[in-house]
């Protein structure tokens, strides 16, 4: 799955790897949390970064707060998922990241799981693939923005901390995901592992257990390093 998020964009990064520009001020997050309003592309304004609600909202909820039970989207059949089937055919977004969290239990340890901060190598700012949705509440008239992080099964490198993983998109899938004119089974083709080689991953402080805690200094590795080479960790 993936629970927790770190997002830092710079204009230029944006506009080189996505064509899109800020269209309202966007503070940096280093623990982004389910809930929180944060940056997407969607597939109405490609050019435009957009800040909606982590947590998807179906049409059919009956409160907003079903959010919460839906910040993760199984890539498996997600056409044929209730709650995502109109959002993957026509609603698709890309959350940006500057790198997500996850948490590693080891069998010997016994101070609990450690948190690694993980991310390609080659990316300051990547996509994840993602579904959005906007909620009416029609007793108050209120609308909700709200998204999903979709993911997938854990490629090579991922095994070693967790057996699901955000679906990371390269810069030329991300286009192609956001483009709802192309047959929805080629679309959901690039919802796969992303390439082991190219990720990393480095131990951080357990501060990053509390959603309070949200500064830059979280992303400082403290410990292990991960990375493939040669085909081995």
């Amino acid at each position: 799955m993936c629970g927790r998020y770190a997002v830092v964009i710079e204009e230029d990064a944006l506009a080189r790897s996505f064509g899109a520009k800020i269209g309202a001020d966007v503070p940096a997050r280093y623990n982004a949390s389910p809930g929180q309003s944060l940056p997407v592309i969607t597939s109405r304004d490609v050019a435009a970064v957009r800040q909606y609600r982590w947590g998807f909202v179906p049409d059919w909820a009956k409160s907003e707060n079903d959010g919460y039970k839906m910040i993760n989207a199984r890539a498996e059949g997600i056409a044929d998922k209730s709650a995502f089937r109109k959002a993957v055919a026509q609603q698709p977004c890309l959350v940006l990241a500057s790198g997500f969290y996850e948490w590693q239990q080891h069998a010997t340890d016994k101070t609990g799981k450690k948190p690694f901060f993980i991310r390609p190598t080659h990316q300051t700012l990547f996509a994840m693939a993602g579904l959005w949705n906007r909620w009416v509440n029609y007793a108050t008239g209120e609308e909700i923005s709200s998204f999903a992080v979709i993911t997938t099964e854990a490629n090579e490198f991922m095994r070693h901390i967790h057996d699901r993983m955000p679906v990371l998109l390269p810069q030329a899938d991300a286009r192609h995901w956001l483009d709802t004119a192309i047959a929805l089974p080629d679309r959901l083709a690039l919802l796969k592992p992303y390439p082991a080689h190219d990720m990393e991953a480095y131990e951080v402080t357990r501060e990053v257990n509390k959603t309070i805690h949200d500064y830059p200094q979280l992303l400082e590795p403290v410990g292990e390093r991960l990375r493939v080479q040669a085909g081995t960790l």
